[in-house]
């Protein structure tokens, strides 16, 4: 049920509604921030400070700081409650929530958008969750759209596909694609494939 059939074409029916190439299904908001802020640390072991915003929910946070990641919180825009719209990344990274489904502008350098109660937003032309590098959303029963519980990461990114498919299963690797995995395991491996996969 967690990874078969159904959620493969539900994950491709809202990368496709959202305009994102990739989408990560998992059980629930808080898990796919999780995902994103780990797939981060896997991703860029280069990045120390993650700049979050001063309004949010705790499980925005709460993975950056379990990660050890050095926090600066940013203040609120006092129209958009989110992240201002002259804040430049440069060093480390930024995560943006839309606070109430309200856009917070869009930053330069790797963004992370907590959009788990932004589904249908926008900014501008954009819908939230296409602003960052990658953005969560969760189908918790209280928000926009349910599965009761669950939530979604999207990316446009293949590498990054790769490393949420792998980080959502503990590490496996049989959820890639056959010939990505034989690609993923020929660059990583080692020349210890069977003990590593």
């Amino acid at each position: 049920m967690t990874m078969g059939s159904l959620c493969r074409r539900f994950e491709e029916e809202f990368a496709a509604w959202l305009g994102r190439k990739h989408a990560i299904f998992c059980n629930s908001g808080s898990a796919a921030n999780w995902l994103m802020t780990l797939a981060l640390k896997c991703w860029r072991s280069d990045i120390r400070t993650v700049k979050v915003p001063a309004i949010g929910w705790a499980t925005t946070v709460s993975p950056a700081l379990a990660l050890r990641y050095e926090l600066e919180f940013l203040d609120a825009d006092p129209e958009t409650w989110g992240i201002g719209p002259t804040i430049i990344a440069g060093r480390g990274a930024v995560i943006g929530v839309p606070v109430l489904g309200v856009p917070c502008a869009r930053v330069d350098g790797i963004y992370l958008e907590d959009a788990c109660a932004a589904l249908g937003s926008v900014w501008g032309d954009k819908k939230c969750g296409t602003l960052g590098t990658m953005a969560s959303f969760s189908f918790y029963f209280a928000h926009q759209l349910s599965t009761i519980e669950g939530g979604m990461v999207v990316t446009d990114d293949p590498q990054l596909l790769d490393l949420l498919r792998m980080l959502r299963a503990h590490g496996w690797a049989a959820d890639l694609d056959p010939a990505e995995e034989a690609v993923w395991w020929r660059d990583k491996a080692h020349g210890r494939w069977d003990f590593d996969r």
